[in-house]
């Protein structure tokens, strides 16, 4: 899908676009600690949550052992799941924050591979989203 164009032409950032790409740049890197704490959060209470469930089958794995074993193939499958999704979860704030990482420093250093790396990793992440809305 992605197209290879020719572009002969340089694009010259005034102050104006300079700024606004710095701003993007803050606003992106405070999405992105929010995404890693909200990361952390719902770990954590996955970690809880399967530590708990597999405590409650070791105690319990005597009693009701039939009943049990179905849950555990349903603990083994939540597991899997949350674990994938949980890894789903992280790639956007990774891509956002290498962005605003990258794009202060190419506006602040008018460094050019840096301003190229920026974008490259926003195109990543539109493309992350585009991928996961079909």
């Amino acid at each position: 899908m992605e197209t290879q164009e020719n572009f002969n032409s340089e694009i010259i950032l005034n102050d104006n676009s300079k700024k606004y790409l710095i701003e993007s740049a803050k606003w992106g890197k405070f999405l992105a600690i929010m995404g890693f704490i909200f990361f952390g959060i719902f770990l954590i209470l996955l970690l809880i949550g399967l530590s708990s469930f597999l405590m409650d089958y070791m105690l319990n794995q005597d009693s009701m052992l039939n009943q049990m074993d179905t849950e555990f193939t349903d603990f083994i499958f939540f597991g899997i799941l949350s674990i994938g999704y949980l890894v789903v979860l992280l790639f956007p704030p990774l891509y956002i924050y290498r962005f605003s990482d990258k794009m202060k420093k190419a506006i602040l250093l008018n460094d050019e591979s840096q301003f190229e790396y920026a974008l490259l990793k926003q195109k990543s992440l539109v493309k992350f989203v585009g991928i996961n809305t079909i």
